[in-house]
């Protein structure tokens, strides 16, 4: 089930780094899932001390974030993963691919986040963007299209990241 997920979020992403490349193509407009997060987000402001609760919850995804992007950097190797059957050459590559890919997807977070606190801060939840959104104002905040292709790339590389812990992953017994 563990090596399951892992190559099924594989997959998510390796979907979302090609949908990134489309983008980079052509800039389309933003699709549903940021209408479901604005609502979310309106849901969450009306209630009493709402827009405190968005705001803390976009400083935990914006630290969980800035914690990956720590992470990525230091490349402090997994202890769960076993890659010693690989040459390696394949390992290195592989571990800086990986590495590359879980930056570029928490980048994304860490701008999720911000996102988040922006609506609470400017009391409106229209700030609030989701997964394609925040890529799109990502990209447009640093000219645009070759850090789209980046984002893509990176995402891409997440997919890599996790095909490797579906095949990799030291996973113990439960019993």
């Amino acid at each position: 089930v563990i090596r399951i997920s892992a190559a099924l979020r594989g997959a998510i992403y390796g979907g979302v780094g090609i949908e990134a490349f489309r983008l980079a193509r052509g800039l389309r407009a933003s699709g549903g899932s940021d209408a479901r997060v604005r609502a979310w987000t309106a849901r969450i402001m009306s209630l009493p001390f709402g827009e405190w609760l968005v705001a803390i919850a976009g400083l935990i995804v914006a630290g969980y974030g800035i914690g990956q992007i720590v992470g990525a950097v230091k490349n402090k190797p997994e202890e769960s993963m076993d890659l010693s059957r690989l040459p390696p050459r394949r390992r290195e590559l592989l571990t800086r691919i990986c590495r590359f890919g879980v930056a570029a997807r928490a980048a994304i977070i860490v701008t999720i986040g911000a996102f988040l606190v922006r609506a609470a801060l400017q009391h409106d939840p229209r700030e609030a963007h989701g997964l394609r959104e925040s890529v799109l104002e990502l990209a447009g905040m640093i000219e645009g299209r070759w850090l789209l292709g980046a984002i893509a790339v990176g995402l891409f590389a997440y997919g890599v990241d996790q095909a490797v812990h579906a095949a990799y992953k030291r996973i113990r017994s439960p019993v």
